[in-house]
């Protein structure tokens, strides 16, 4: 392990963030939710802010480092790991005292870290096309063999086991590519999205064989088909036409194959409860791109725009309210249940 600054192998949570509500912002009201979450959000220059009382207040963790940080995951409201330029990655076991780690061989940045499962398995996704693997919450990293999709990864996503993986990637001419693994971070095999044409995997959300699949873009030629589904561990996949027409999407939260929700670039968020049949839609920040959606129960969710407005819903995303608006360059967040 490296340290996080030269006085100290670990730093920890720092002084606290004034509530948006404190601010005097004018924030409507929320009626009370029995679940509360912890969440996490990161950006530009080690920057990182967390919550644990669901976005009411926040605290900044100073990760000692200057590497901008690009995705956060956490298993619990204590286990979690970031990762992001400059081959940083680190973890956290109690969720306070966050410690770097190494990823071998060492990339120039982690696209994506995903923590799961008993024991703290997880995974790390590079811009070298690798996938390297921990067993214990992030303190050690073991490279596997390359991912064989044509671009570098852009998404992953897990099985309820922590073995079924799958990666999408970029592609700019031919059928877009998902890598797929039955045994975790090894053993790869590649299929192509037949028909997608030039596109970008931007989120996918597992649960063991079966997945959803979203593309943030379809620009040859211009489409709907933008989100896809599998029964069979990605041998097939099967086109859903989008209700937002051709409206780039961002991120996928889903709790099982029957309700998932769907965020896109101009501010809305779309919700299915039977697999995609119908879906309804809300505009929960207009004309601005949301990041990213998470939802830690059927009712209460997360929301992060690219004007780094924290969202959340407490009635399953019919209606939304602004929490927090940060100025970090926020590129991620991350919620579970406390």
């Amino acid at each position: 392990m490296r340290p996080l600054a030269a006085a100290a192998a670990s730093i920890v949570l720092a002084g606290a963030v004034t509530s948006l509500a404190q601010c005097g912002s004018g924030i409507d009201s929320q009626p009370p939710h029995p679940l509360t979450a912890t969440l996490w959000v990161v950006g530009a220059s080690g920057h990182m802010q967390v919550s644990r009382d669901s976005g009411e207040t926040w605290l900044t963790a100073d990760l000692g480092t200057a590497s901008n940080l690009t995705s956060i995951s956490a298993l619990n409201s204590t286990h979690a790991i970031t990762g992001g330029q400059n081959s940083f990655v680190a973890h956290t076991e109690d969720g306070a005292i966050w410690t770097e780690a190494s990823v071998e061989p060492s990339p120039s940045a982690l696209l994506n870290v995903m923590l799961l499962g008993a024991g703290g398995v997880g995974y790390a996704l590079t811009a070298t096309n690798r996938c390297s693997a921990t067993a214990d919450g992030g303190a050690t990293w073991t490279a596997t063999a390359a991912i064989p999709v044509a671009n570098v990864p852009q998404a992953a996503a897990f099985g309820v086991d922590t073995a079924h993986l799958f990666v999408g990637s970029f592609d700019g001419s031919g059928d877009t590519d998902v890598g797929m693994s039955t045994s975790g971070c090894s053993a790869f095999s590649g299929t192509a999205l037949a028909g997608t044409g030039s596109g970008t995997v931007s989120g996918i959300a597992g649960f063991g064989t079966s997945a959803w699949l979203i593309m943030s873009q379809r620009a040859n030629p211009p489409t709907t088909d933008l989100i896809f589904t599998t029964t069979n561990s990605g041998t097939s996949w099967t086109p859903q036409t989008s209700p937002l027409g051709t409206a780039q999407l961002f991120s996928i939260s889903a709790r099982n194959m029957s309700t998932a929700w769907i965020s896109e670039g101009t501010g809305r968020i779309i919700k299915t409860s039977n697999g995609g049949t119908n879906w309804s839609t809300v505009t929960v920040s207009p004309s601005t791109a949301i990041l990213k959606v998470v939802f830690v129960s059927d009712l209460l969710g997360f929301a992060l725009d690219v004007a780094e407005h924290v969202f959340r819903s407490v009635d399953g995303g019919a209606t939304w309210k602004r929490v927090q608006t940060f100025s970090i360059g926020s590129t991620d967040l991350a919620a579970v249940p406390n």
